[in-house]
């Protein structure tokens, strides 16, 4: 994967307030398996590259990449595991503001791995998880004609992140009946035959935890949002699907397929929503393009009533999978487009004031080669416990020093001064000079030869935040003339050798 750079004329830097984009670049195995790095990444508002986690919490893909806050302190959280048929396997990731993984949360009660689709911890050191579990099911109502069918069915848990224990999980195969369905059972859907193939009829995508200690969940599926009880489990509320409860005002199109629904504002009668509309699941359609929403949900009078709807202008893009609609502080709204590689900033009534490319726009079917499951827009420091990377080239011992440095997931670096010593061996170093921190790495060239040197970085005030390793100087042919010099001397060595 590319880095992701503005593009000439891009308003990247046009959002709303200071703060770090947080995606999770991922893809599907078959488009990104050589293509893509998988792994969170944070990119600051002028587009340039943060942090890269290519590989920091093992080889498998992540998705789903927030900051949060856990023991009172930001930290990063995401999903890292396995993303393959049948549902993800894996866990979910804390890591502090040094990068370092600070615990790992995984499912209890017997269930199968965390799934990407929600790892979020609460303030109260609780997670919520999804959980894909493959279910013995009688399906020959679907035309299963066999003694035991298999249903995909979603799970979610949450778990006490400090001692393991899940204080609460709902299944929906005891609430929901694969009728409820529009993922209908196939080769792609899953033909219910066994655990491996089982009928993916449910595609639980997003848990939120409401004031009252209820839960809003969202199927894609079932293009439904259900409020479950907290108590015992039981379905509240339908919202859309098969078995709406509610009267649609102001939306041309309901929403299908649906990611992220987020809670805003509650009381007793309304609950304000965010969602992302995909409108599509890349087989059935509702809509020309995908969209965030926000409504109003009344439980009094049984009413959805939309407030606003965001689309890339002029014709939006359709994104068949993935998605997120993240409300700011200030109002505005933070999208990312799932499987197409954008992401937009819009004030709330709707204009566009960001919009990102991220990877190659070749979009087949509403799937891009680039993708990220989420992204969000936050405040994030990074102090990274490594220290900041350089590497000295010189086209010759005759020809000036270039200095390269960088120092992955720092946030608060403004300068880099550097320093270089004449000759091997020594430890006398010179200052060179101090430059301006450019983009995720500096270029900084000396005005003469250095055989080694470093740089400091510092921060706005001039503070000294690290310093990178000691580094000696490469130019070509510098090992080539130590090797040719080591030759000789053995062949001395052996003549005089031979006379004694």
């Amino acid at each position: 994967m590319t880095p992701y750079t503005a593009p000439i004329d891009s308003n990247l830097a046009a959002g709303s307030a200071p703060g770090f984009t947080i995606a999770d670049i991922d893809g599907l195995v078959e488009f990104t398996e050589e293509a893509v790095q998988n792994g969170p990444y944070v990119y600051d508002t002028n587009g340039t590259l943060i942090y890269s986690g290519y590989g920091s919490a093992g080889a498998e893909f992540v998705h789903d990449l927030k900051v949060i806050e856990y023991n009172g302190q930001p930290h990063l959280t995401f999903f890292q595991g396995n993303d393959g048929i049948g549902g993800a396997r894996g866990h979910g990731i804390i890591m502090d503001s040094t990068y370092s993984v600070v615990t790992s949360v995984q499912p209890g009660l017997g269930k199968t791995g965390t799934d990407v689709h929600e790892f979020t911890v609460l303030p109260d050191g609780t997670a919520l998880t999804t959980i894909f579990q493959p279910t013995q099911y009688d399906l020959s109502a679907y035309g299963v004609l066999q003694p035991v069918g298999w249903v995909l069915q979603g799970i979610f848990q949450e778990i006490d992140i400090q001692t393991g224990e899940v204080l609460f999980e709902w299944q929906s195969i005891e609430h929901v009946d694969p009728s409820e369905s529009y993922n209908y059972i196939n080769v792609t859907a899953g033909d219910g035959a066994n655990a491996t193939f089982a009928w993916d009829y449910f595609h639980l995508n997003s848990i939120e935890k409401d004031v009252d200690g209820n839960y809003l969940i969202s199927s894609r599926y079932c293009s439904t949002l259900f409020k479950i009880s907290g108590t015992d489990g039981s379905i509240i509320w339908r919202l859309n699907g098969k078995q709406n409860q509610f009267a649609f005002i102001g939306f041309n199109n309901t929403f299908a397929f649906q990611h992220h629904a987020r809670i805003h504002s509650q009381n007793s009668t309304t609950t304000t929503i965010s969602l992302f509309d995909n409108g599509s699941d890349g087989t059935n359609t509702t809509s020309a393009y995908s969209s965030g929403q926000i409504f109003v949900v009344d439980n009094s009078t049984f009413t959805c009533t939309l407030l606003n709807s965001y689309h890339i202008p002029p014709g939006g893009v359709l994104s068949t999978s993935q998605g997120s609609t993240q409300v700011l502080d200030n109002s505005n709204v933070f999208m990312g487009w799932g499987a197409q590689p954008f992401i937009s900033e819009f004030t709330s009534d709707g204009t566009c004031i960001l919009n990102a490319q991220f990877g190659a726009n070749t979009s087949t079917l509403g799937v891009s080669p680039a993708m990220s499951y989420r992204a969000f827009k936050a405040n994030w420091t990074g102090t990274p416990a490594s220290t900041p990377a350089i590497w000295t080239v010189a086209n010759s011992s005759q020809t000036p020093t270039t200095f390269y440095v960088s120092w992955n997931g720092a946030t608060e670096i403004a300068s880099w001064a550097f320093f270089g010593g004449a000759t091997n061996g020594t430890n006398s170093s010179t200052s060179l000079g101090t430059v301006a921190k450019q983009g995720f790495e500096t270029a900084f060239e000396a005005d003469a030869f250095y055989a080694w040197g470093y740089a400091d970085a510092l921060d706005r005030d001039g503070k000294l935040l690290g310093t990178s390793p000691r580094q000696n100087t490469y130019y070509p042919g510098q090992y080539e003339m130590h090797n040719i010099t080591t030759s000789k001397r053995g062949m001395m060595d052996g003549r005089a050798g031979g006379r004694a």
